[in-house]
């Protein structure tokens, strides 16, 4: 049995063994359209940001429009290839498209936040609902799109951080 990753190494690891990057790609690089997060505990989606050119962002921005009267307000692109932070920024890292949803920051980094004490009794019911029909939505409209979410190709490319 392989050792065990937990944290930032483990979504490192699993990117990189599994993917690659853009300069070093693995078979599964082409057939990944995106990855979407959600980590911010309870709260609701509000918007949504995507490593890619805009024309992701827009692609995202017709997906979760249907959602205004839910509180969503839309999805921005971004360039940066750094792999701290959250979960989508390794997938970012590697030059594929990570999306990171943006929730409302209700007990967000508290002491309960990614502990033992972060039980199912601190989610709040509507919140949770809103956030399944979103990512749902999501899911489902990426998956059926005719092609591939939009990618930085070739000299579009950033670089990545070091």
């Amino acid at each position: 049995m392989g050792r065990r990753r937990t944290g930032a190494a483990g979504i490192q690891s699993y990117v990189k063994d599994h993917f690659g990057t853009f300069e070093s790609q693995r078979p599964e690089f082409v057939n990944l359209s995106a990855y979407l997060n959600l980590d911010s505990g309870t709260g609701r989606v509000r918007g949504a940001s995507v490593f890619g050119p805009s024309g992701a962002a827009d692609v995202l921005r017709r997906i979760l429009e249907p959602f205004a009267d839910l509180g969503v307000i839309g999805a921005s692109n971004v360039k940066a290839r750094s792999n701290g932070g959250t979960d989508s920024f390794s997938f970012n890292s590697a030059g594929l498209p990570g999306i990171n949803l943006s929730q409302d920051p209700i007990e967000y980094i508290t002491n309960s936040w990614h502990t033992d004490l972060d039980t199912y009794e601190r989610v709040l019911e509507g919140d949770l609902k809103q956030c399944v029909i979103v990512v749902a939505s999501l899911a489902y409209h990426l998956a059926m799109r005719d092609e591939m979410l939009p990618r930085f190709l070739g000299d579009s490319m950033p670089a990545p951080e070091k």
